[in-house]
């Protein structure tokens, strides 16, 4: 993919609390016109339509300047605090962060010994059924 004319792309799992749909609307349109007003990009909130309380925040930057002069904003980092308050973000893309070929090695080696989830089911040194006659 030929990144030469500088735009980059970050997204963001964002999983809102029970409750608080609306001030989450609030917060994205807030997002959505800060962006466009102080040209640093373009952004999203987009509905999972597979899980109704999951978003994911997309954030179409300019270039890799226009997103470090929004992380370093006063205006963004209160609009972020006030989304940390009403859901879990996770970080899904970063297209913004200089790639460290140290932390690329650590994360293959994390995936490498992560356990598998079913880790522990086959532990039982019996399988004990219900006694015989037993209503369970």
């Amino acid at each position: 993919m030929d990144n030469s004319d500088g735009r980059r792309l970050s997204v963001s799992l964002v999983d809102v609390a029970d409750g608080h749909d609306a001030e989450l609307e609030a917060v994205a349109i807030s997002f959505e016109a800060l962006f466009i007003r102080k040209e640093y990009g373009r952004a999203e909130m987009i509905r999972d339509e597979a899980h109704p309380r999951r978003f994911y925040a997309v954030r179409h930057w300019i270039d890799a300047t226009a997103a470090e002069r929004c992380h370093r904003d006063p205006e963004v980092q209160a609009l972020t605090a006030r989304l940390y308050l009403i859901a879990r973000v996770t970080q899904v893309v970063n297209g913004v962060r200089p790639i460290e070929p140290a932390r690329l090695l650590a994360a293959d080696r994390r995936e490498q010994v992560e356990p598998d989830r079913r880790t522990g089911f086959d532990r039982r040194v019996s399988n004990a059924a219900a006694p015989e006659g037993s209503l369970i």
